[in-house]
């Protein structure tokens, strides 16, 4: 059996690669769809694609970090509430005259504020989980020895 690069699983290989295999985030509760190691050459080979992965996490969370601190920044006109699939229908949200996230409840009584600020805590959710996840893929770059 040989290691994926990017799970730390092992893994059958096929013709020198790792083969396809689902892979379990342990910062979310769900599985992607394939690992991003399958298809590439084993851990106690290669290096090259946890590298890759890497740069490209990193590249993806400081975009999003971007997108947040603009999101924050300059509240949008007008959000989307997303209503119960059986009850209600999605309702548009209008943006208070005098709203400022710096002061504003996180908590506050406008359904506005307090869509906004869910918005704000999910996007601060998945950069954490992001950042484990990117801080994970180095302490397993770190342990990697060339054979």
């Amino acid at each position: 059996m040989t290691t994926c690069q990017i799970c730390g699983r092992e893994i059958k290989t096929v013709r020198g690669r790792i083969a396809r295999h689902k892979y379990k985030r342990p910062e979310y509760a769900w599985k992607s769809s394939d690992c991003e190691g399958a298809g590439y050459p084993p851990y106690e080979e290669s290096k090259d694609r946890l590298v890759d992965y890497i740069a490209i996490c990193t590249r993806e969370n400081d975009d999003k970090l971007k997108l947040d601190a603009y999101f924050r920044s300059n509240p949008p006109p007008t959000l989307v509430r997303e209503g119960s699939w059986t009850l209600y229908a999605p309702e548009i949200l209008k943006r208070p005259k005098n709203f400022n996230p710096a002061t504003e409840e996180m908590f506050g009584r406008l359904p506005y504020s307090r869509l906004f600020f869910r918005y704000v805590r999910i996007s601060y959710i998945r950069a954490k989980s992001d950042a484990a996840l990117i801080d994970r893929l180095q302490q397993h770059l770190k342990a990697w020895k060339a054979p």
